[in-house]
């Protein structure tokens, strides 16, 4: 799902019925904009789209006055939502000062986190600050698939700070993505994740970008294995439809960005 289109899904139908149409020329902003705020990562995992991990920090990462700077630029645009991911966003040192300056001025902000560390206190802060949503990647439905996959992971840890979000009130989205090792257990991670308490699920053909490039021979279900995994998909879309929001996509990286440049 496009950043715009999932904009048009949190708002409510009287809404969306009358927004005005536009062409992308005639916005003098984005609508929504995706900060990857650190290469650092506490994980080092297979499928890693941006390669970060420990230690990987790029070198040139913006210091306290350009991050303030460009913030300040964002909201006198009154770009409407953002999102900070990584690496992992919650070990930038200036995290929640920025959660609270954007959340301040009054933008929609989610944060995309493996969750490990993410304690009761962070969570109860994030809540206090407004964040729109948080999503954590939770790539098995068990403790083997996932620390398989998310390497300097725990499966537990990422558990329980989901569960410290829902205690908190802050909406969850889990994000999934499927191996040869955990392609299996998608039914089983979307009954999960509703147990949990997110509202939305999402997930689709893991990327042949960054770590999974070198991973790949590892990482990628067989053509077959794809087909069973969205057929479980439709039937949970179903199952859960006006409980938790199931959202996948079935095209591979290339194919999308083909059908788009044709399309769109």
């Amino acid at each position: 799902m496009t950043a715009a289109a999932e904009l048009i899904e949190s708002a409510p139908t009287s809404a969306v019925s009358h927004l005005p149409s536009a062409r992308s020329s005639e916005l003098s902003a984005p609508l929504y904009i995706a900060w990857q705020v650190t290469n650092e990562c506490n994980l080092a995992c297979l499928h890693c789209i941006e390669e970060s991990g420990p230690g990987k920090a790029f070198h040139d990462e913006l210091n306290a006055t350009q991050v303030f700077g460009f913030l300040e630029q964002v909201m006198d645009r009154e770009i409407p939502y953002l999102s900070f991911s990584g690496g992992e966003p919650t070990l930038h040192p200036l995290f929640f000062e920025m959660v609270e300056y954007v959340c301040g001025r009054n933008a929609q902000l989610k944060i995309e986190t493996n969750g490990h560390g993410m304690s009761v206190a962070k969570a109860d802060r994030l809540k206090s600050l407004g964040v729109k949503a948080v999503q954590i990647s939770l790539d098995g439905a068990s403790r083997e698939t996932f620390n398989r996959m998310r390497v300097r992971g725990d499966f537990d840890l990422a558990i329980e700070g989901i569960k410290n979000l829902h205690a908190a009130g802050v909406p969850i989205e889990i994000n999934y993505s499927p191996t040869l090792f955990n392609v299996h257990e998608i039914g089983l991670a979307v009954d999960l994740a509703y147990e949990l308490g997110a509202y939305s699920f999402y997930t689709g053909r893991t990327m042949y970008t960054g770590n999974a490039v070198k991973t790949w021979h590892r990482l990628a279900p067989a053509e077959e294995q794809y087909e069973a995994y969205f057929d479980v998909l439709r039937a949970k879309t179903e199952e859960y439809r006006g409980r938790m929001r199931v959202y996948f996509h079935e095209m591979g990286l290339l194919e999308e960005l083909r059908f788009r440049l044709q399309h769109c």
